[in-house]
C-alpha cells in the first residue's frame, strides 16, 4: 500500500514527501526502502526515524506499516505534534492499544483518518446516497483469487482482519453502528494456509444483527477461480440493488433492479479500487489544507470496526457463537 499511496501523492502539485522510514533494520527491507525513496524523490532517509517526528516539521504523516505497529506510531506522532495522520486499516490489533492512541489523539488535538477506501469509491458513494436510511438488509461478497503471501499474514485468522474488516466498515457505513449480534463460521481448504505458523482460514461467513432490526450477511473467500470479485446487494420490498465490480458504463437506478457491473472481473483490489485510493487521499489532504475535521473513516469509526473484528475472531474460534459487541468487556462505556 505504501507504493500506491506514494504514487497518488507524487502526482499532487502542492504535496512534498520529505521523509520515509521503516521500523525494521533488516538489510533487504532497508534496500527496498532506499529504492522506494529514490523512485519517489524522497531525499531524507538515512537519519530519519519515527523518533524524529517532533523535529520533522510535518503537516501530515501517512502510516503504511504492519498492523501491529499502527497504534504505537499514531500515539508517537500525536505526542510529537503531527496534526494529521492517515493510517492504513486496521486502526490497531487490540482494543486497549487503540484506546491509548485515541487518548493521545484527543490530548494533542491530532486528527486521524483510517484507510477504509470503499467510502470513497464513486459507485459505493452513489449507492449510499440513494438508499441512505432505507436499508433493511445488506449482503456483501468479497472474493480474492488467492491468499496474501504467508509472510504478510502477521495475525491468526487474517482473513477477518485483512478482508472482512472492510466489509464490517461497509456495513456500519450503510446501516449504522448499532450492531448487537455477530456470528462467524470459518473453514480452510488451502494447504499452504494450513501449514502456516499462525492459524489461518480461507473462507468465512458472518451474520450481523442491528438494534433497529437491520441485518447484514458477509461472505469472504481467498481462492476465487474467476478472479477478484467484490459485490454489495441491498434487498427491500420495493427494489433490489446490486453493485459489482466497477463499470465503464456508468451507473443506473431502476425501481426494481439496479445493476452496476463490469463484463470482466478485476485482477485484484488495487485495480478495482484505484480511483477510490486517489479520492481518499484527496479528501485527507483537503482536511490538512483547510485545518478541518476528517470527513469519513474517522478514528471513532475505525474503533467500532475493530470491536467487530475482535468479536468475529472470538465467534469463529467458538464455531459461530453469537456475541453482542455492545456489551463486550472490551467496549468502552
Amino acid at each position: 500500500m505504501a507504493k500506491i499511496r506514494a504514487e497518488v501523492m507524487s502526482g499532487i502539485e502542492d504535496v512534498t514527501m520529505i521523509a520515509v522510514a521503516h521500523g525494521s533494520p533488516e538489510a533487504d527491507r532497508t534496500m527496498r526502502l532506499v529504492a522506494f525513496a529514490r523512485q519517489h524523490g524522497i531525499s531524507d532517509l538515512d537519519k530519519w526515524s519515527i523518533g524524529d517526528l517532533e523535529d520533522a516539521g510535518l503537516d501530515a504523516l501517512v502510516v503504511c506499516s504492519t498492523a501491529e505497529t499502527h497504534c504505537d506510531i499514531i500515539e508517537e506522532a500525536a505526542k510529537a505534534g503531527v496534526p494529521y495522520i492517515f493510517c492504513e486499516k486496521p486502526f490497531g490489533v487490540a482494543i486497549p492499544e487503540i484506546d491509548r492512541a485515541l487518548i493521545a489523539l484527543d490530548a494533542h488535538d491530532a486528527k486521524l483518518q483510517v484507510g477504509f477506501n470503499r467510502r470513497f469509491d464513486p459507485h459505493f458513494l452513489e449507492l449510499h446516497e440513494k438508499v441512505r436510511g432505507a436499508v433493511r438488509h445488506l449482503e456483501i461478497v468479497s472474493l480474492d483469487p488467492a491468499p496474501p503471501s504467508l509472510e504478510n499474514l502477521t495475525q491468526d485468522r487474517a482473513l477477518i482482519s485483512e478482508t472482512m474488516v472492510h466489509d464490517f466498515d461497509t456495513a456500519l457505513w450503510f446501516l449504522g453502528d448499532g450492531v448487537d449480534c455477530i456470528s462467524v463460521r470459518e473453514s480452510c481448504k488451502n494447504q499452504d494456509l494450513k501449514r502456516a505458523e499462525l492459524y489461518q482460514i480461507d473462507a468465512a461467513v458472518a451474520l450481523l444483527g442491528f438494534e433497529d432490526g437491520e441485518t447484514c450477511t458477509i461472505r469472504n473467500h481467498w481462492g476465487s477461480p474467476t478472479g477478484y470479485r467484490q459485490e454489495i446487494r441491498i434487498c427491500d420490498s420495493n427494489y433490489e440493488v446490486w453493485v459489482t465490480n466497477s463499470s465503464d458504463n456508468g451507473t443506473s437506478w431502476l425501481v426494481g433492479v439496479c445493476r452496476m457491473q463490469s463484463a470482466a472481473l478485476h485482477k485484484g483490489f488495487q485495480d478495482r479500487y484505484a480511483e477510490s485510493y486517489v479520492l481518499e487521499i484527496l479528501a485527507f489532504l483537503r482536511s490538512v489544507r483547510e485545518g478541518g475535521e476528517i470527513s469519513s473513516g474517522t478514528a471513532e469509526q475505525a474503533r467500532q470496526v475493530a470491536v467487530l473484528v475482535d468479536c468475529a475472531r472470538e465467534s469463529a474460534y467458538l464455531h459461530g457463537k453469537s456475541f453482542n459487541p455492545l456489551v463486550q468487556n472490551h467496549v468502552a462505556a
